[in-house]
């Protein structure tokens, strides 16, 4: 079963390690939400929300490459949709994915 919660500061070893398959290297500012989707108490997806200079950011989603395509990146998405409510967010995607994120609203 797959559940998507706010990451403690006792999971961010563990968000490392998921962003570390990656080579995606971030550096955790306090503001800073990242958001999780588990599967077997495993994370299996994970995203931040970010503000820079006032401006909310969504940057590095990142989906376990065995379990993209099925619906897992769109669940922790909706999740994000929920955390950010009625404020203005961006995110820089890749070409194909601008459609993903409009999903929401992100530009």
């Amino acid at each position: 079963m797959l559940t998507t919660r706010v990451a403690s500061l006792n999971d961010l070893p563990y968000v490392r390690d998921f962003y570390s398959r990656f080579d995606y290297a971030w550096r955790l500012q306090a503001e800073d939400v990242i958001l999780i989707a588990e599967q077997e108490g495993e994370i299996c997806a994970a995203l931040r929300l970010v503000e820079e200079q006032g401006v909310l950011l969504l940057r590095g989603m990142r989906v376990a490459d065995d379990l993209r395509r099925q619906g897992i990146g769109a669940q922790l998405l909706q999740y994000a949709a929920q955390m950010i409510s009625e404020r203005e967010c961006y995110c820089i995607p890749l070409r194909h994915l601008i459609g993903f994120y409009a999903q929401i609203g992100i530009v």
